[in-house]
C-alpha cells in the first residue's frame, strides 16, 4: 500500500492523522543552528518599495500566563524551535510578495493546479528536515497575505530568513494542505530578515487564516494516540485553546501523556482540521 493510499486508510480512524512520509530521524543529520534562513517570502530585496519584511501595521499578543495545566515555559523569549531567536518578531510582514495569488490560485482537494506565478520577497520560515549534505525540499515561507510551502523541490543553500524568488508552475492539494510541487527560477534575494512568529497558545487555531505560517504554542499531552504513519506517533495535544491540537511527530521520541510540551512549527491540516506535522522534530521540546 502507498503512504498515499495508507493516510487515506487513516482518515477513517477518530484521531486519524496523515501527512508526508516523516524521515526515520528527524533530529539527527542535520543543521539545527540559528543561521538557517535566508529565503522567506518577504524582503527587501523585492523591487516594490513595500517590501521591508520587519516592518508592519499587523502584531500579535504573546500569552504571558499558562493557557492549560502545564506552566508556561520561562524561555519563551529565547526558544524558538530550530530558528535563532534573534530573527523572531511578534510584527507581521509588510510586503505583498505574491502569497495571496499562490492560496486563491489553490485547487481542491485531491486536485493539482498549474500554474505560472511569480513569488517575489517572500520570507522563509521554516525548512523541513534534510540529511546533512542535502539540499531542503519541504520550505515554508510568508508574506503578509499569508504562507505557503513546496514539496519535493530543491532549495540550494536557503536558510531561514532569507526572502526569495520563484515561479511557481504548479500546486497540489494533499488532504487540505496547500504545496507547490513544481517550480523554477529559485533566487536568494537577501538573508537574516526577521520571521513572523505568532504565539497562539490558549487561542483558537485556524487553517484558513493561518495555514502554513508559523506559529507557536505549548501545553499538555492528553492522549497518545499511536503510529499514525511512517516512524510517528500522533499526540492531542491541550494548548488552552477553545480545542486541543493534534501533533504527528516521531515516535522515537518516546512522548508520554502528562508531558509538557512546547512546539514552534509551520501550521498544518489533513482533511481540513488544524494540526501539526513536524518534519524537524527538533521543532517541539519537553519541558
Amino acid at each position: 500500500m502507498s503512504f498515499r493510499s495508507f493516510a487515506y486508510a487513516l482518515a477513517a480512524l477518530p484521531l486519524a492523522l496523515a501527512c508526508r512520509p516523516a524521515p526515520d530521524d528527524g533530529g539527527t543529520d542535520k543543521d539545527t543552528t540559528s543561521t538557517e534562513g535566508d529565503a522567506d517570502t518577504d524582503s527587501d530585496a523585492d523591487s516594490d518599495a513595500d517590501t521591508d519584511p520587519t516592518t508592519s501595521t499587523t502584531t500579535t499578543t504573546t500569552t504571558t500566563t499558562s493557557p492549560s495545566s502545564c506552566p508556561t515555559p520561562n524561555d519563551l523569549a529565547t526558544w524558538y524551535g530550530t530558528m535563532d531567536a534573534s530573527l523572531a518578531t511578534a510584527t507581521n510582514y509588510s510586503a505583498d510578495a505574491g502569497i495571496g495569488a499562490l492560496i486563491a490560485a489553490g485547487p481542491a482537494d485531491g486536485m493539482t493546479a498549474a500554474v505560472d506565478l511569480m513569488v517575489n520577497g517572500a520570507i522563509v520560515a521554516a525548512i523541513g528536515y534534510h540529511p546533512a549534505g542535502t539540499d531542503p525540499e519541504t520550505v515554508w515561507f510568508a508574506d503578509r497575505n499569508g504562507g505557503f510551502r513546496t514539496y519535493g523541490i530543491p532549495f540550494p543553500g536557503v536558510q531561514v530568513g532569507d526572502a526569495i524568488a520563484l515561479h511557481v508552475t504548479e500546486i497540489d492539494n494533499y488532504n487540505g494542505e496547500l504545496e507547490i510541487t513544481a517550480a523554477d527560477g529559485f533566487q536568494i534575494l537577501s538573508s537574516g530578515n526577521s520571521v513572523f512568529v505568532q504565539d497562539v497558545a490558549g487561542q483558537p487555531l485556524d487553517y484558513t487564516n493561518q495555514g502554513r505560517e508559523l506559529v507557536r504554542l505549548w501545553g499538555e499531552i492528553l492522549t497518545d494516540n499511536g503510529p499514525c504513519g511512517g516512524a510517528s506517533n500522533c499526540y492531542t495535544v491541550d494548548h488552552g485553546g477553545p480545542a486541543t491540537v493534534d501533533v504527528r511527530v516521531g515516535a522515537a521520541l518516546g512522548l508520554l501523556a502528562g508531558d509538557c510540551v512546547k512546539v514552534t512549527a509551520p501550521l498544518g491540516t489533513f482533511g481540513g482540521v488544524a494540526q501539526f506535522d513536524l518534519s524537524d522534530w527538533d521543532w517541539l521540546a519537553v519541558y
